[in-house]
């Protein structure tokens, strides 16, 4: 048997049933998307704050964080596919906010990283010709006084020639007043003649214009924030869950007292009704809080009858007729035909429904279910 290509077998890996696409595949694309862009990120940032005192404490808990993140990544994703439909879509868009903030969290953090090493560059570029200028400054200023004292000997041996000089013009002038003829002769000495190129030191390196420390500072609240914010959206993402959640499960246990929730075969004929049927319940062996008082079932019947009968007001011509079963209530619609009383449509209820006859939405509700049980009324019931 020949081997498939390549992808024809990526594609058959990849491929989910018609109803059902992105919902295996989530977790091979979604979640390591999410997960691996948080620990890079907490990554990221003990590598831009790694020379600070905290850095040592700071890496085990952003990985912590990391990880925290990453396992709501997966509850939140579980329940992107809730099967309640506004749920879903509310997770999914919160889950996509929270990816984008991630992938922005991870874009500034690595333009944050990017400039401080430049930044350290060049205070390190300039360190090194900061030590050469002072290195050749001090050469400089050596020679410079070196020289100082060569002139300041020069001019010392200068001041004791011109003092030799006038002792001896005065011992000639003496001599001469005397008579004394003194042959001069020319007096030997030394001249010291010290010229001096101009040398000028040149101009020490220029400092950079802004520093790593100063750049952090200017940015650190921002990346604070950005990961502030990537932590709080998957904290949104899962008290939407947790109330969207407690909300829809108290609808549904106050619910479950009225037979609209509660008869899996009549909510799969729902949505074809035909007239003179009759219905099977499926929670025939749930109890309701009056099933077994006989007295509290014949009351509730009088206040379902009394329902019934309002109803009955807006539909002319046709009339309710309702009486106890065992374990529930029967309800059947009649009208005259030819003189005949015709029963039309009838639908078997369990005592969840006497159980909810003091409702104050109990009139309207009935109506509902009565009509998706196929009954030919009218809506509209004032209550």
């Amino acid at each position: 048997m020949s081997r498939q290509p390549f992808g024809r077998r990526l594609d058959a890996w990849l491929d989910e049933p018609e109803n059902e696409q992105f919902t295996t595949n989530k977790w091979r694309f979604w979640l390591p998307a999410v997960l691996g862009f948080s620990i890079l990120n907490s990554v990221l940032t003990v590598l831009i704050f790694r020379e600070s005192e905290s850095a040592n404490y700071l890496t085990p808990a952003l990985l912590a964080a990391s990880a925290i993140v990453g396992w709501l990544a997966i509850g939140c994703l579980h329940y992107s596919d809730a099967k309640r439909g506004r749920m879903a879509r509310g997770v999914s868009a919160l889950d996509s906010v929270s990816l984008l903030f991630v992938l922005f969290h991870f874009c500034l953090l690595v333009f944050v990283l990017g400039h401080s090493w430049i930044l350290r560059s060049a205070e390190r570029k300039y360190a090194v010709e900061l030590a050469t200028w002072n290195e050749n400054a001090q050469r400089f200023h050596a020679g410079n006084e070196k020289i100082a004292e060569a002139i300041d000997r020069a001019e010392a041996s200068r001041k004791e020639t011109a003092r030799i000089e006038a002792d001896a013009a005065y011992q000639y002038r003496k001599a001469a007043e005397r008579g004394v003829r003194i042959k001069r002769e020319s007096a030997g000495g030394i001249n010291a003649n010290i010229e001096l190129a101009k040398v000028e030191l040149p101009p020490p390196p220029k400092a950079p214009e802004d520093t790593q420390d100063a750049f952090l500072a200017r940015w650190d609240a921002i990346v604070r924030l950005t990961n502030f914010g990537e932590l709080i959206l998957a904290a949104v993402t899962l008290i939407f869950i947790r109330n969207w959640t407690a909300k829809s499960n108290t609808v549904a246990r106050q619910v479950e007292d009225f037979p609209s929730e509660l008869d899996a075969d009549i909510a799969q004929d729902r949505g074809a009704p035909r007239l003179d049927r009759r219905t099977r319940k499926s929670d025939s062996g749930r109890l309701s809080p009056i099933s077994g008082d006989l007295a509290a079932r014949k009351e509730a019947l009088k206040k379902l009858r009394e329902h019934l009968k309002a109803i009955s007001f807006h539909n002319p011509g046709r009339w309710f007729k309702a009486d106890l079963v065992r374990g529930g209530v029967t309800i059947r619609l009649f009208e005259k035909q030819s003189s005949h009383e015709i029963m039309v449509c009838q639908t078997d209820q369990s005592d969840k429904l006497l159980a909810a006859v003091d409702r104050p939405d109990f009139r309207a509700r009935l109506v509902e279910e009565l009509i998706r049980q196929g009954f030919p009324i009218e809506k509209g019931i004032n209550d």
